[in-house]
């Protein structure tokens, strides 16, 4: 499944126009996504812990 959304949220990110910044809301929409296509909610347990670390990642750089 990771390959999945990584390759949908490369697409999402290619749709954007390239613009860096922007790679943990590509992740959790393509994610979420995904998810949806298999029938499966994107929210609690569902939320992959790749997508966590980098919010917590990007919430770190915010902050400091």
């Amino acid at each position: 499944m990771r390959e999945r959304i990584e390759k949908r949220a490369h697409e999402i990110w290619l749709a954007a126009g390239c613009c860096h910044g922007d790679d943990v809301r590509h992740w959790l929409q393509a994610e979420s996504e995904v998810l949806k296509g298999r029938g499966e909610r994107p929210e609690g347990e569902q939320r992959s812990a790749i997508a966590q670390e980098v919010q917590a990642i990007v919430a770190a750089r915010s902050s400091g």
